[in-house]
Parts: C-alpha cells; structure tokens; sequence
C-alpha cells in the first residue's frame, strides 16, 4: 500500500539526502508556514535508499548530474528556488 509522506526541503548550503523507496513519486513542492516542503507517495514498508537533493537559485550553475523535479516561490516571490535530485543513470 502507498501513502503521501511529507518531508522539508534543506535550501542552505549544499545537497542533502532523504531516504526514499525505489517506486516513489514526487507529488508536490511547495511553501508551508514559511517551510519548503515535498510531498512524496512511497510504499512505506519498501527498502529505503539515500535519495540525493540539491536546491539551486536562479542563475545558479547545476551539474549534468542533476535532474529538476520543481521550482518553488519564497517571500511572495522574491526569492525562486529550483529543486533538483541527482540522476542514477
């Protein structure tokens, strides 16, 4: 059985990993309460693995490695931020 999973996206400072099953699906990034957030659908009981993200400005350099899952607005949209999980293949 699959469930939403919500976890806070990490904007400061370099990438970071959240453990997530091989067959989720990124639903969603959005703001909550001030808070980048990502709404994932998973198996809950499906072997995790050390899933890696990064968040880049505008204008910022990304890496082949990368591939973009969202971009989202803070602070009424002064600052635009892009959400990026690096690529497997």
């Amino acid at each position: 059985m699959r469930t939403i999973h919500k976890f806070p996206i990490q904007i400061s400072g370099g990438d970071f990993i959240i453990p997530l099953s091989g067959e989720c699906q990124v639903l969603d990034v959005q703001v909550q309460q001030g808070v980048p957030m990502m709404w994932v659908e998973l198996d809950p009981d499906a072997e995790k693995m050390p899933t890696t993200f990064a968040v880049f400005p505008t204008g910022g350099e990304i890496d082949d490695e990368w591939v973009h899952l969202a971009t989202f607005q803070m602070h009424g949209g002064e600052l635009v931020w892009h959400l990026y999980w690096r690529s497997m293949s």
